[in-house]
């Protein structure tokens, strides 16, 4: 009986464990999503992103930084962490943004470049 106590406990604790990573991941990439669309906005409010655009945005964000989590795991390594943000970034530039949302991104991106 003890040992079953013992298990249950352990089990969660893992499950908690677990859960605040999510947690997380989940609250770094709303930060991402939340910039991007004031980046946005910031030169044309009616361009804004949509909640399901956010929602989308938020899960592909959530996915690179768990594959940017395991390659860390696997070794640092710069190129391999480039593949995969260009990966992540070409979905959300190519699946998810209108046309006139990646014009606005890209003439900021030229701002700050500049």
């Amino acid at each position: 009986m003890r040992k079953i106590v013992i298990l249950c406990v352990l089990c969660f604790g893992f499950a908690l464990a677990a859960s605040a990573q999510s947690d997380k991941l989940a609250e770094k990439a709303g930060v991402l999503v939340e910039k991007l669309n004031k980046d946005i906005a910031s030169v044309n409010q009616s361009l804004a992103l949509t909640n399901n655009q956010k929602y989308q945005i938020k899960d592909i964000h959530i996915g690179r930084l768990k594959a940017l989590r395991v390659a860390k795991k696997e070794g640092f390594n710069k190129e391999k962490n480039q593949e995969i943000n260009k990966k992540y970034y070409q979905q959300i530039f190519g699946n998810v943004l209108t046309k006139e949302q990646k014009k606005v991104l890209r003439e900021l991106k030229g701002k700050v470049t500049k």
